[in-house]
């Protein structure tokens, strides 16, 4: 999936206000049930932005961007918030988008022919 296609118009004007009232805006992005951490990326504009995310086809996928957080105050012990209610609560501080799958594992998985047509039928 390209999880640049989760911006609908609406977000790319918030991120575009953002960036010109800000400057820079931090990108985080954790990918559920990988085992590993999250990236975190301090942008400029929404090219940096889409950079950013047109790479990544985890199948699993939440995006954070913080319109007050950079990567260098992270570093000097301003923690983030992971409290999702939290997060939900202030839309005019964070931006979050997500992709969760709803079980550990699909049809799909073992047999992607099988759903081909039906995949494709959606795409149009």
């Amino acid at each position: 999936m390209n999880y640049t296609e989760l911006f609908t118009p609406h977000h790319i004007a918030t991120l575009s206000d953002w960036l010109e009232e800000k400057g820079q805006i931090l990108v985080q992005v954790e990918l559920p049930h990988s085992g590993g951490s999250g990236l975190r990326y301090t942008v400029r504009s929404l090219a940096e932005i889409k950079r950013a995310i047109a790479p990544i086809h985890h199948p699993e996928i939440e995006i954070m961007i913080w319109k007050n957080q950079t990567e260098e105050q992270l570093e000097s012990d301003h923690p983030l918030p992971d409290d999702l209610p939290w997060i939900y609560s202030h839309p005019d501080e964070v931006m979050y988008l997500a992709v969760k799958k709803n079980r550990a594992s699909t049809a799909y998985l073992d047999n992607p022919g099988k759903y081909r047509k039906a995949i494709d039928d959606w795409s149009r």
